[in-house]
């Protein structure tokens, strides 16, 4: 069995295991970051190269917030976004993770500013 691929870090332990939650927005929320879709197919890849870290900052996201992954959602044309936080509630083995939303401010100097996180239930 393969445990370590050259040249990739392994995945990190999750801080705050059971703690995780799904954030989808279209495609095209990316695309001025020049994240195609086609670079949703290897998570190690996106982690190492600053993908996750780029997609952090772009959704404004808390520090205590880590991205754990991204997928595409086809049938919807959005991104799938993995994320763990302590702020979020425990899930257990076999249940589906919720669905948060970022809410946004723009202020009249017109920049943006996080204005909280909605909880929607299950994904």
């Amino acid at each position: 069995m393969i445990t370590e691929l050259p040249g990739r870090t392994q995945k990190p332990e999750p801080k705050y295991p059971n703690r995780i939650a799904v954030i989808e927005v279209t495609y095209d929320v990316f695309s001025h970051l020049g994240i195609p879709v086609d670079a949703a197919d290897t998570q190690g890849y996106l982690r190492d190269t600053g993908v996750f870290n780029r997609i952090k900052e772009a959704l404004l996201l808390p520090p205590s917030y880590t991205v754990l992954n991204l997928f595409t959602g086809p049938l919807r044309r959005t991104w799938l976004i993995g994320v763990e936080s302590p702020d979020l509630p425990v899930v257990t083995e076999y249940e589906e993770a919720p669905r948060i939303t970022p809410t946004y401010i723009r202020k009249d100097d017109g920049t943006v500013e996080l204005k909280g996180i909605e909880y929607y239930g299950k994904y």
